[in-house]
C-alpha cells in the first residue's frame, strides 16, 4: 500500500512538473500578461445559438462580415452574414444572400479597404440564367449598383488541398494571398502558405511559409495585417493554453519564408477551447475574433480593445469619390491603381463604389 501511494504521489508531482514547464515554455507577448484585456462578447445581434465565427471587419471598422453554420447536426452548409455599425451598436445581423449564399459552405475571407470587393469561399457559375455553386475554390465578387456581381474564380496554379477545410486571407493591396491548406510538403495537417499575384493578374504557386510559422500541428485561420507584415494565425502546434491558440509573427524580410519566433497572444484572449479567426479594422483600435470560451451558443463573436504589445505598424486609410466632373454621377468600370511616389512601384489597386464612387486605400 505505501509504494502504491508513493507511485501516485510520485506521479502527481510529475504531472505537476510537466505542466509547469508548459506553462514556461509558452512564447507569451511580453506584457500582454498584465495588459487590460476583456473580451466582449458583441450581442445577440451577432451571436446566436449556433456556431458564428469567421470575422472578417472592414478597414473602416463599419461593417462585419461573418459565417453562421445554423444546423448543429451537420459540419455542411453555412451562410455570409452581416451587420453594420455606424458609431454606435451593431445592427442586427442580415443574410447577404444570393448569390454569394446556397447549400454549401459560404464564408467572406477577406474584405478589400475599399469594402467594394470580397474574396469569398467556393466557385460559382452561370446557369439557367441564375449563379449556382461550381465546387471547391474560392472567387472575387465586387459591388455592382443592384447587389453583388458575378463572382470570378481565383485561379491558383499547383494547388491541391488535402484536407476537407482551408483558410485564407487577401492582403490590403490584394497582392498577396496567405493560405491554410495541406499540401505535399506540409509539416503538419496544415500549414500556411503565400501566393503573389503578378500584374498581369495572374497568382504564383503556393509557397510553404517555413519552419519558423509552420508546425507539426496544424495552423489555421491566417490573418494578414494591413501593414502587409503582420501575420496573426491560429494553431495546435505550439505550447498554449487550450485546442488552439492565436499567435502573431513578423515578417523578417522579402522571402516570405523568415519570420520571428511565433508569440502567444496570452491567457486573457486564448482559452483552454478553441480560439481562432483573427481580424483587425485599418485603425486597430479593436480586435474580432472567434471563441467557444463564454459563448452564448457554439462559437461566438467576439472583440477586445487592442493593447499597444499587439497593434502592428500604423497604416494610412485614404478615402474619396471618383464621379464625373460633368454629370457628378459616378464613374463605372474603373479600377484605381497607386503608386510609391520614390520608386514609381505599383502597390496595388482598387475600386469605387458604383454607386456613389467613394473608394478606401
Amino acid at each position: 500500500m505505501k509504494k502504491l501511494v508513493l507511485t501516485v504521489t510520485s506521479l502527481c508531482f510529475l504531472l505537476f512538473f510537466v505542466g509547469t514547464l508548459n506553462a514556461q515554455e509558452i512564447n507569451i507577448i511580453p506584457g500582454l500578461e498584465n495588459a487590460d484585456i476583456k473580451p466582449e462578447n458583441l450581442g445577440d445581434n451577432i451571436n446566436s445559438e449556433y456556431s458564428d465565427y469567421i470575422p472578417r471587419i472592414s478597414a473602416d471598422g463599419k461593417t462585419l462580415y461573418f459565417f453562421v453554420r445554423e444546423n448543429k447536426q451537420t459540419i455542411a452548409g453555412g451562410n455570409i452574414y452581416y451587420s453594420t455599425n455606424n458609431g454606435g451598436s451593431w445592427a442586427a445581423r442580415k443574410n447577404i444572400g444570393k448569390p454569394l449564399n446556397n447549400n454549401k459552405n459560404n464564408f467572406v475571407i477577406s474584405v478589400s479597404p475599399d469594402n467594394n470587393t470580397l474574396l469569398v469561399a467556393r466557385k460559382y457559375k452561370k446557369e439557367g440564367g441564375k449563379i449556382v455553386d461550381a465546387g471547391e475554390g474560392i472567387s472575387l465578387v465586387s459591388r455592382t449598383k443592384s447587389g453583388w456581381g458575378m463572382p470570378q474564380e481565383v485561379v491558383i496554379p499547383n494547388y491541391k488541398n488535402k484536407s476537407k477545410y482551408a483558410e485564407f486571407s487577401l492582403s490590403a493591396n490584394n497582392r498577396i494571398l496567405i493560405l491554410a491548406v495541406e499540401m505535399d510538403d506540409s509539416q503538419g495537417s496544415k500549414d500556411l502558405y503565400v501566393c503573389f499575384k503578378a500584374f498581369d493578374g495572374k497568382w504564383s504557386a503556393p509557397t510553404n511559409l517555413g519552419s519558423s510559422i509552420n508546425s507539426a500541428g496544424k495552423e489555421i485561420s491566417p490573418y494578414l495585417a494591413a501593414d502587409g507584415e503582420t501575420l496573426f494565425f491560429s494553431t495546435d502546434g505550439r505550447p498554449g493554453y487550450g485546442m488552439t491558440d492565436l499567435f502573431v509573427s513578423k515578417r523578417l524580410d522579402a522571402s516570405w519564408t523568415r519570420w520571428s519566433k511565433p508569440q502567444n497572444l496570452g491567457p486573457k484572449i486564448n482559452s483552454p477551447k478553441f480560439d481562432a479567426y483573427f481580424t483587425l479594422p485599418a485603425s486597430g483600435e479593436y480586435a474580432y475574433f472567434s471563441t467557444w470560451e463564454n459563448s452564448k451558443g457554439m462559437a461566438d463573436i467576439f472583440r477586445i480593445k487592442v493593447p499597444k504589445e499587439l497593434k502592428p505598424k500604423s497604416v494610412a486609410l485614404v478615402s474619396g469619390k471618383i464621379t464625373n466632373t460633368e454629370t457628378g454621377q459616378p464613374v463605372e468600370d474603373v479600377t484605381i491603381k497607386y503608386y510609391d511616389l520614390l520608386t514609381g512601384e505599383e502597390l496595388g489597386d482598387a475600386v469605387p463604389n458604383p454607386i456613389d464612387g467613394s473608394y478606401n486605400l
